[in-house]
Formats: C-alpha cells, sequence, structure tokens
C-alpha cells in the first residue's frame, strides 16, 4: 500500500511538471524509494510526506481504515441500499487497529438499522440518541439516501488549522533527509528528492508562502520538488548545493 501511495505521488508530479523519463527500467527500492535506469543513466528519488502532527496522522489513518471497513461490511448485504454516510468521529476516542473490526462492525449496524426513505436523511446524534446507538467512539452520524445516487460513499468531515509551508519549513524537512545522499550515490548518478503535502489527511494540508519559489535551498540532492495534492500541483525547488 505504501509503494501504491509513493507512485502516486510520482505520478502527481510528472502530472505537473513532466520531470521523468518517458522510456526507462523502474525499480521500486527500499533506499532510496524508486531507482530510475534511463539510458544508463541511474536517478534515484527519495520521498517524504510532510505531517504537521505524526500522532495525529495515525489516528486520522485508522479512522479512515475503520470507515472503509465499516462501509463494506455494510455493503456486504446486498439488500443494503447505497448509502451517502457522514461520521463525526469522537475527539477524545483511542482508535487501534485491534479494534478495528469491531468499530467497523458496529459502526454498520448502526448505519443499517436506521437507513432513510428514499431522498431522505437520518441522524444520530450522542447528545440527544441513546448511547447504544452510536459506537462509543462517535458524536454523531448523517445517513443520506439518494434515488438518484447509485454508490456507497462513507466519509469523515475534517477541519484542522493549515499551517503555512515558508522557507523554514521546507529547509527543515530537506536537512532531514540530506544524510542519505551520500549512501544513495553508490546507486545513483543522480538524486532526487520529492516533498509531498495537501494529502487527505489533515495534518498534511499547508498553503505554500510565495518566498518559497525564489528561495535558493541548501541541499546534497540534485534536484528538489514540491508535489501538492490540495491544491493539485508541483514545483521545482531552486538549490544552492552542498559544495557553495
Amino acid at each position: 500500500m505504501k509503494k501504491v501511495r509513493e507512485l502516486l505521488h510520482l505520478q502527481q508530479l510528472n502530472d505537473h511538471l513532466e520531470v521523468l523519463p518517458s522510456s526507462a527500467d523502474w525499480l521500486s527500492d527500499e533506499e532510496p524509494d524508486f531507482l530510475i535506469n534511463s539510458g544508463g543513466k541511474p536517478i534515484g528519488v527519495e520521498l517524504t510526506e510532510y505531517h504537521s502532527d505524526q500522532r495525529e496522522t495515525a489516528r486520522e489513518q485508522e479512522q479512515a481504515r475503520a470507515l472503509d471497513a465499516a462501509a463494506a461490511f455494510y455493503m456486504s448485504d446486498s439488500a443494503n441500499p447505497p448509502l451517502i454516510v457522514k461520521v463525526y468521529w469522537s475527539a477524545f476516542a483511542r482508535f487501534e487497529k485491534r479494534n478495528r473490526a469491531s468499530l467497523a462492525q458496529a459502526l454498520a449496524a448502526s448505519v443499517g438499522a436506521h437507513v432513510p426513505a428514499v431522498d431522505q436523511k437520518a441522524e444520530l446524534d450522542r447528545s440527544f440518541d441513546p448511547p447504544s446507538a452510536l459506537p462509543q467512539e462517535i458524536d454523531r452520524i448523517e445517513i443520506h439516501r439518494y434515488e438518484s445516487e447509485p454508490n456507497n460513499l462513507w466519509y469523515a468531515p475534517r477541519a484542522a488549522f493549515v499551517a503555512t509551508m515558508g522557507v523554514a519549513l521546507v529547509q527543515s524537512l530537506i536537512e532531514r533527509k540530506d544524510p542519505l545522499v551520500a549512501k544513495y550515490r553508490r546507486k545513483a548518478e543522480e538524486i532526487w528528492l520529492v516533498i509531498v503535502f495537501g494529502r487527505s489527511v489533515s495534518t498534511t494540508w499547508a498553503t505554500l508562502a510565495s518566498e518559497v519559489g525564489a528561495h535558493r535551498f541548501h541541499t546534497a540532492f540534485d534536484r528538489l520538488f514540491l508535489v501538492s495534492y490540495l491544491p493539485p500541483g508541483a514545483l521545482e525547488l531552486l538549490r544552492r548545493g552542498s559544495h557553495e
């Protein structure tokens, strides 16, 4: 799953900047993340994702996995109609892999017991409904059913503080990875760093400061890139190089 996500990052980079060789041999690796052999010139690509809070990132990712599992449990019964389900997670609950299946089953059961009529909405709220109506990890559920909507969509609305990705932050992300370059030189002639932000996880959200594009970053990497999903885009950063 990690490699699939990393490939998507590279695709996002190339969609905007077209920097990847059109014909090359690709090798998925761990150090660096990818090796690309283009015309006898090996290129190493290292990817890193920006996260403002690693613990919150892990929490949101586990919530997403539980939600996907709940939707699958619900749709495993072919008699159940497709729904749009909004889940508002409790800010104080713990989310762990060992509890994922039981949470997913309980969520699917709560939704299945409150399927609204066509083109209607049902709501469950911990403040008003009996405790048994909702798993303890959830504050509120909104369930929408539309005759014209054939897809089953379950998601959790997010709100978060959006950090500013300025020069100092970008330089710190580069410096975390810079020590790896000397080791990668044994495998590749050219080494790239790709920094990814703005994914679906709220801790990756950031706005890019305008001065970043004009700044020359100190690095041992041969090329530096920023890749954003929200808003979609990519930028090659200027560099000073380790020899300057």
